[in-house]
């Protein structure tokens, strides 16, 4: 994390981007996120994508949904979009003329590869009987390919993209790269380079299904290591960046609002 970068946008708040894009990677805090943020910073637009279409595939429904935004742009000047867009898919933004800000959440990964199966098993998944049809334990949903290194394959540029150069490309093109597990002080700190610091309201989509969450062996643990290595490589480096600088942040947030404090006072008394 470059303190000096995140201060100059903290500084340059409403003049960093005509559009900050949120990659929302599932199962980190990011229907919580985006449903605060959508009131704050308006006009949104929250790229949603029916699972349920069998009829085009979830890469040309994300392709067709991200070509509505860059349509949509001029008229309605968006100042915050959302979805479950990989930034290979979202990248498209960057060649609209605009200056677009990227940002997202990460979560550790087991944390939340547990999370996903909690909530595909459960009622409130609209596919979740085929999911416990499909698998029945849990080693039989993480084993399935296309679960594994999710955060990587969601922001990663191409599939030839290795971890490193990955996260070499989130440092230069992401605006900022939070933690679900400090989500509060990460919030504020989205918030703030976004124009407008507060605290987050909403905590949706808790896990509800206590009785679904698997018991983990030590050998389990160690498999779903050993196969989602990039993402716990980029987990581990974001949040040693991010504990690392945290105090620093957290002072820089407070000052920030002293000094709009101090400029507030200072116009109303000025205006006497």
């Amino acid at each position: 994390m470059n303190i000096e970068k995140l201060n100059r946008l903290i500084a340059n708040r409403r003049e960093n981007f005509d559009l900050l894009f949120y990659v929302h990677i599932p199962k980190t805090a990011g229907t919580s996120l985006c449903t605060d943020m959508r009131k704050r910073f308006n006009p949104s637009m929250n790229l949603w994508m029916n699972y349920a279409d069998d009829e085009m595939s979830w890469h040309q429904q994300r392709l067709s949904v991200v070509k509505t935004l860059i349509s949509r742009m001029p008229e309605e000047r968006f100042r915050f979009a959302h979805g479950h867009i990989p930034f290979s898919v979202a990248v498209r933004l960057m060649h609209t003329g605009y200056k677009i800000g990227f940002a997202t959440f990460i979560r550790e990964p087991l944390s939340r590869l547990v999370s996903s199966y909690v909530y595909q098993k459960s009622a409130a998944h609209p596919h979740h009987q085929r999911v416990r049809r499909d698998h029945p334990t849990f080693e039989s949903f993480y084993r399935m390919q296309n679960l594994q290194n999710q955060t990587h394959k969601f922001l990663r540029l191409d599939t030839r993209q290795t971890v490193p150069e990955t996260i070499d490309m989130l440092e230069r093109q992401f605006c900022f790269i939070g933690l679900q597990e400090d989500y509060e002080l990460c919030f504020r700190t989205l918030s703030a380079i976004a124009g407008e610091q507060f605290k987050p309201q909403l905590f949706m989509n808790k896990m509800k299904s206590p009785d679904l969450v698997p018991e983990l062996s030590p050998d389990t643990i160690e498999e779903i290591k050993a196969l989602n290595a990039a993402d716990f490589e980029i987990y581990e480096h974001f949040a040693s960046l991010w504990m690392e600088n945290r105090d620093t942040v957290e002072q820089t947030l407070l000052n920030h609002r002293h000094g709009l404090f101090s400029r507030f006072t200072d116009l109303f008394l000025n205006s006497r």
